[in-house]
């Protein structure tokens, strides 16, 4: 098992270069819109093109190593950012951490006790297993 705190931000820099301008970006992003077009079939959705390039635009942003715009809890109304406070970034989501196996070159297990609730109030403990696809085999053991 292995952990990194990415103060420097090393991984999420690297994960936005490579959704926004890696050799790879059009491979995952027809992977990132078939497995949504999956999951759009089971509640009806259907996306126009637009649509589908501002979900691209947005969870690239999410990606990004810019800290959130927030409000101060001590009360301004500036809409920047807190300096006061250490920076907050987006949540990333789970295509997220696909790309982040193939930065690794490694799959990613994630495991948490934490539990979520469904649309129907479920609760569902997070876990999940994200693999590699179509990497060029090493020549060497």
């Amino acid at each position: 098992m292995w952990g990194f705190h990415d103060r420097d931000l090393v991984l999420r820099k690297a994960l936005y270069t490579m959704m926004r301008t890696g050799a790879e970006r059009e491979a995952l992003k027809r992977r990132w819109r078939w497995q949504q077009t999956q999951q759009n079939k089971e509640s009806g959705l259907v996306y126009t093109e637009e649509e589908w390039e501002r979900e691209w635009t947005e969870l690239l942003k999410l990606a990004s190593s810019e800290p959130r715009t927030h409000f101060s809890k001590n009360g301004g109304t500036g809409g920047g950012v807190d300096n006061s406070e250490d920076p907050v970034y987006e949540s990333l989501e789970e295509f997220h951490v696909f790309v982040l196996a193939h930065i690794l070159r490694r799959p990613i297990v994630v495991v948490a006790d934490t539990m979520l609730r469904d649309s129907g109030g479920e609760g569902e403990c997070l876990k999940e297993m994200y693999f590699i696809m179509a990497q060029k085999a090493s020549t060497s053991p």
